[in-house]
């Protein structure tokens, strides 16, 4: 299983097999279990219990299948970074570095903006609320622990290993993004707004990818992640998904979407000046 390292884009299409498979089965079995239990389908937080079931199954099976090649991949991250030098560059940017963080709290900041400007239908302090905040943060948190195990611990680690940084970092990021034109088939989106949440999730796998090299902190990617998308969920569900099309909504949009871009790509060029690249 290790030497698929050394094949990222057989490695790639393997894992997203797997995942394919696994995933089908973990809906399956969400779905014989949540279905049976009475009641069960009429409860608040049903869709994220759901959510928590489809995605953590799938990765306690990555982890178990795939587990000497995540420690081979981990080894050999260590033995290419043994001057700390990667590690370095992120803790003596000073307060620089908290600016990479920018693009992250105007998506999540965005998304508050809508508690601001729609009709609020659950209230936070309400059973209802407390239940669908941790249910939901527990589901969004296991993708990001699924999705930041596959693209960023495995995908990106054995492009960077195999082909360098920055072709790792790009050709990881793409593929990431790309993959959600899977969403036009399994939630009927179109393709207007399918191609911007695409555009998006390179942005942001771009600074994931770049943020993990830096830091070599797994636990911060997948946070960031689950954080994001936990904003994005909960936040809509209080106002009951429904919100008004404000002109500005486009317009924040891109900014932030430029905002991971222009992070991504300033890192990149820290990250390459740092390696000698």
């Amino acid at each position: 299983m290790k030497k698929i390292k050394n094949y990222p884009v057989l490695l790639t299409l393997v894992l997203l097999v797997f995942q394919g498979v696994v995933g089908h089965i973990a809906v399956n079995i969400s779905y014989q279990v949540l279905t049976h239990i009475p009641g069960m389908t009429e409860w608040e937080a049903v869709n994220y219990l759901n959510m928590f079931i489809t995605e953590i199954l799938p990765f306690i099976a990555m982890v178990l299948v795939f587990k000497r090649l995540i420690i081979s991949l981990d080894e050999n991250r260590e033995s290419l970074i043994s001057n700390e030098k990667s590690k370095l560059l992120f803790w003596q940017m000073g307060k620089l570095k908290y600016l990479l963080f920018l693009p992250i709290f105007i998506q999540i900041s965005w998304d508050i903006s809508t508690l601001f400007t729609e009709e609020i239908c659950i209230s936070l302090f309400s059973l209802s609320g407390i239940t669908i905040l941790f249910f939901c943060l527990i589901g969004t948190l296991s993708i990001g622990l699924l999705e930041e195990t596959l693209w960023r611990k495995i995908i990106f680690q054995s492009m960077w290993q195999k082909w360098g940084i920055i072709q790792g970092i790009i050709v990881s990021s793409i593929l990431f993004g790309a993959i959600h034109y899977v969403n036009m088939y399994t939630q009927k989106a179109d393709f207007y707004e399918t191609t911007i949440q695409v555009v998006s999730a390179v942005g942001m796998g771009l600074l994931l990818a770049a943020l993990y090299y830096v830091t070599r902190s797994f636990l911060l990617v997948v946070m960031i992640h689950g954080l994001c998308n936990f904003s994005n969920f909960f936040c809509n569900e209080l106002v009951g998904w429904s919100f008004s099309d404000y002109w500005w909504n486009d317009l924040y949009r891109a900014i932030f979407v430029i905002f991971y871009y222009i992070t991504a790509i300033f890192l990149m060029v820290k990250i390459q000046k740092s390696a000698g690249c």
